[in-house]
Formats: structure tokens, sequence, C-alpha cells
């Protein structure tokens, strides 16, 4: 019998001659039946989050999923360790949309507080993450993003964190996050 799952995959490789950035959201199908051989536990799924492999990022996503609580304190770690690649930053900001938050929101904090990074790629996907979550306790943080402009080096596509930020305010979707975005009525 073949099991297959959907998962969003956030896609971001570093290219070894230039250091350039590409990110890509795409919906990919794996087999579960790869995934189950791994049987990734969650602390291996904290190091795999950041393997140049798709397949062992996938594998990492498919352990946080089976284990949130048990994960979500090491993703949140890695999330806001700023010494740490963006590739790992970025996975874990990913991997915390799919697993949701705790009731201390303590991912959500985490999420909000890397919207100051300096990395362009790592603000774009705590903002992804945070419209994922619905989060609209962030609105007033998001929404001071509209117009950073910066793009994320060499994307597959145009993405800079503003778009992100007008992206995430659509999700949560409240009268006062839709009234934050530029050019809508009653714009701040």
């Amino acid at each position: 019998m073949r099991r297959s799952c959907h998962i969003q995959v956030c896609e971001y490789n570093l290219d070894q001659n230039s250091a350039a950035i590409f990110y890509r959201t795409s919906a990919v199908e794996y087999e579960l039946g790869g995934l189950e051989r791994l049987r990734v536990t969650p602390e291996e799924a904290l190091t795999l989050i950041g393997s140049p492999k798709i397949e062992d990022r996938i594998a990492a996503l498919a352990a946080v999923e089976k284990f949130p609580a048990e994960a979500r304190p090491g993703l949140v770690a890695i999330l806001l360790d700023a010494s740490r690649p963006a590739k790992n930053r970025v996975w874990c900001a990913g991997a915390l949309a799919r697993i949701g938050d705790d009731e201390n929101q303590v991912a959500t904090a985490a999420l909000r507080q890397c919207l100051g990074s300096s990395n362009s790629a790592v603000r774009w996907a705590s903002l992804d993450a945070l419209g994922e979550l619905r989060c609209a306790p962030a609105i007033e943080d998001i929404a001071r993003l509209v117009h950073d402009h910066e793009m994320v080096q060499d994307a597959w596509d145009d993405c800079s964190p503003a778009q992100a930020a007008i992206s995430a305010l659509e999700k949560i979707g409240t009268p006062d996050a839709l009234a934050r975005i530029p050019g809508k009525r009653g714009e701040r």
C-alpha cells in the first residue's frame, strides 16, 4: 500500500560559488515509506533541519510534526541563534509554523524577535510563519515591515520581507491587520 503526504516545503539553499540564496515554497509529495524508514527522533531532527539534503529536511519536518512538544524548544533555540546558518533558521521558522505554538506562546515570541534579524531571509521566513499561525498579537510588529523591500538575495521569485508582511497581514485577516496593508482603506 502506497501512502504519501503533502508537505509545504520552503526550499532554501546556499550556492557554493557565490553564497547566493535560493528560496522557493512549493507543495511536494513524498512517500511516507521513505520517511518511516528513517525513524528520525526529535533530537536528530534538530540536526537534520539544516542538512544540505532535501530528504533530510523533509524527514526532520515529519519528525517535529510527530513530536511537536519535544521539538519546539530546540527549534526555538536554533531560530534565535544568530550564529547559526540562515538556512537552519529559515527551516526552523517553517517547522514552527507547521507545528504551531504552545500555551506559553514561546514560538510566536521567537518568531516576532526574528523580525529584527539582519538577514532578510530570516525576516521573510518569520513573517511567513507568523502569517501561517494567524498571530494577531503580532500585527503591529508585522506592519512595521510592510516597507522592508530588501530582497532575499538571488531568490527564485521576487521576494522581500515587505511581500511576506503583506501576505501575513492578509492571512491574519482581521480588520486591524487589513487596514495596515499599504493601499488599503485606513492605511496607517
